[in-house]
């Protein structure tokens, strides 16, 4: 799950879904989670937790 705090209505998580990402080649995350599901999630460690070895 991504963060959800100062995001009550879910936009932060929704743009960060749909929108290309650095870590993702350029890629939104939604494109590629099917393809490869761990490299969208080490992404949102590294933005959100800042530790790609956090767990969630």
């Amino acid at each position: 799950m991504l963060p959800s705090e100062d995001d009550h209505r879910g936009w932060r998580r929704t743009f960060w879904l749909y929108s290309p990402h650095a870590l993702l080649d350029e890629c939104a995350p939604a494109e590629i989670f099917i393809g490869d599901p761990t490299r969208v999630i080490a992404a949102a460690r590294k933005e959100f937790l800042d530790d790609p070895a956090a767990t969630w």
